[in-house]
């Protein structure tokens, strides 16, 4: 029996432990033995069904410098925007827009972020008036799209609402999501991006996640927009990008954790 466990031993390191040890970075293979004897090379599973790897991301700030010095820039003419305690606040004193902006060095076809947000208040004055929590455009304005809280008819927070615009549809909205955010309490929100393919492919796609603990849930989705994206989407607001909200007596707008990406890695 000696002789056929022999040769199994030679077969075996000829066809994996050879193999996976000239795949396998030096300082793994140096420090770790272990590791190296369970890598997926040497199991002969490599690039079997294996998860694809996750990319950088393209941008991401979770405020711990509070300021925006990690953003291209900040529209804030109303000096309402704030870096402070970890996150960037909105206080609601006027309905001039203040936002954070960042400008990626180019455009991407297809892209997710995600972002937590608060309201101090779920009260926030005014029949159906709302705010753009985040907005994402092309160069010029032609291509955009972002999501609106919006107030029901006693002035509530009771609903996201998803749209999108471009040259030819104008503002589209792509649907609501019932949501009266308690005060105070976080929210865990994800977008997801493809621009269409072209001008006549009615294949463009938007869809909008509420997240808790790890996992999210479509809440609006369409993948058949027509002409969404024409320029391509490298340019995000994030804060108050606009609002017609009437209670101006000081309630705060809380946003954190933002993360923008190629893949859907969070």
């Amino acid at each position: 029996m000696k002789k056929p466990l022999a040769l199994f031993v030679v077969i075996w390191i000829l066809f994996f432990a050879i193999p996976a040890w000239a795949g396998c970075k030096e300082d793994v293979c140096k420090r770790d033995p272990i590791q190296l004897a369970m890598s997926p090379a040497l199991l002969g599973i490599a690039g079997a069904g294996g998860a694809a790897a996750c990319g950088a991301s393209l941008f991401e700030d979770a405020f711990a410098s509070n300021d925006y010095s990690a953003w291209t820039g900040e529209v804030d003419t109303g000096s309402l925007l704030t870096a402070a305690s970890g996150a960037s606040v909105f206080t609601h004193t006027a309905k001039t827009a203040g936002y954070s902006t960042k400008t990626l060095a180019s455009a991407v076809t297809e892209s997710w972020v995600q972002f937590d947000i608060a309201f101090s208040d779920n009260a926030m004055g005014g029949n159906g008036t709302y705010m753009q929590i985040i907005l994402f455009r092309d160069g010029g304005d032609n291509s955009a799209a972002w999501v609106e809280m919006i107030n029901n008819t006693a002035g509530t927070l009771t609903n996201l609402a998803l749209k999108f615009v471009n040259d030819a549809a104008g503002t589209v909205l792509v649907g609501t999501y019932a949501l009266s955010p308690a005060s105070g309490t976080t929210y865990t929100l994800k977008l997801h991006s493809k621009a269409s393919s072209d001008a006549d492919t009615d294949n463009g796609e938007l869809t909008l996640y509420t997240c808790s603990a790890g996992s999210c849930t479509s809440r609006i989705t369409s993948s058949t927009l027509d002409y969404y994206a024409r320029a391509d989407l490298y340019i995000v607001r994030l804060g108050n990008a606009a609002s017609t909200f009437s209670d101006t007596s000081g309630k705060t707008i809380t946003w954190d954790n933002f993360e923008w990406r190629s893949d859907d890695c969070f």
